[in-house]
């Protein structure tokens, strides 16, 4: 979940059982993150969103900040979001694109 910035997720669907789906090697369930769609009316989109936390425990040490920043479209029928993640201190990127 680390890989998926929350604000790229449209909504979570959780899939009990999935063995009997699946197949007797599959977990107890499945969680299917959904990605936003592009906008209809337009056909690329970008937000970004930054974060910080911190612990008041131990402050000098849990001190954090989160940057994402997030491109959405359409091409075609294509449609896709591509987001990258900054953290304090390691960073992450991903693309989705439904098939």
């Amino acid at each position: 979940m680390k890989t998926i910035d929350a604000s790229a997720i449209d909504h979570i669907e959780v899939i009990n059982g999935a063995s009997a789906m699946y197949g007797n090697g599959a977990a107890g369930g499945i969680i299917n993150y959904i990605t936003k769609k592009p906008k209809i009316d337009k056909s690329f989109h970008s937000s970004t969103s930054l974060n910080n936390s911190l612990s008041l425990v131990k402050p000098s040490e849990t001190y954090g900040y989160n940057l994402a920043q997030v491109f959405s479209g359409s091409q075609n029928k294509f449609d896709y979001v591509v987001q990258g993640k900054m953290r304090e201190p390691a960073w992450s990127a991903a693309l989705m694109a439904p098939l």
